[in-house]
């Protein structure tokens, strides 16, 4: 079994050894340095124990990495949020430009009075520039 690891730094490979099922290094090897030494008789040093404790540091921070399944779904509604945010800015911007006057003019000549083959839409961008008038 092999983990991708991510850190600040850089990504590190990790595999399990086969014989502890500790974490160990990303190796050509199916056992981690202090199983093999123990395979060939060597006996342990300070160092060795210091891997071991590391192998239990690294295995307990795999079992810390987060889900990330749904964190593409969250990105998408968030960067529709932001767009949605970003069109409201602008109309924002755009009610704040425009003259008192011509938003009067623009209301008569839009008026479904005045456009009586399109009475839905003039009806809807009158309500619009009323609702611009009115804020």
């Amino acid at each position: 079994m092999k983990y991708s690891f991510l850190s600040e730094v850089s990504i590190m490979n990790i595999q399990i050894c086969k014989q502890c099922s500790w974490p160990m290094e990303l190796s050509s090897f199916n056992l981690c340095w202090t199983c093999w030494k123990s395979n060939q008789g060597y006996q342990h040093i300070k160092s060795d124990l210091k891997y071991k404790k590391l192998q239990k540091v690294i295995h307990s921070l795999l079992q810390d990495v987060p889900d990330t399944n749904g964190l593409n779904d969250e990105i998408h509604n968030l960067n529709i949020q932001i767009l949605q945010l970003k069109m409201e800015i602008l109309n924002l911007r755009c009610q704040q430009n425009i003259d008192p006057q011509l938003l009067n003019k623009l209301i008569r000549f839009c008026h479904p009075d005045k456009n009586p083959n399109r009475e839905k839409e003039a009806t809807h961008i009158t309500q619009n520039l009323l609702n611009m008038r009115e804020k």
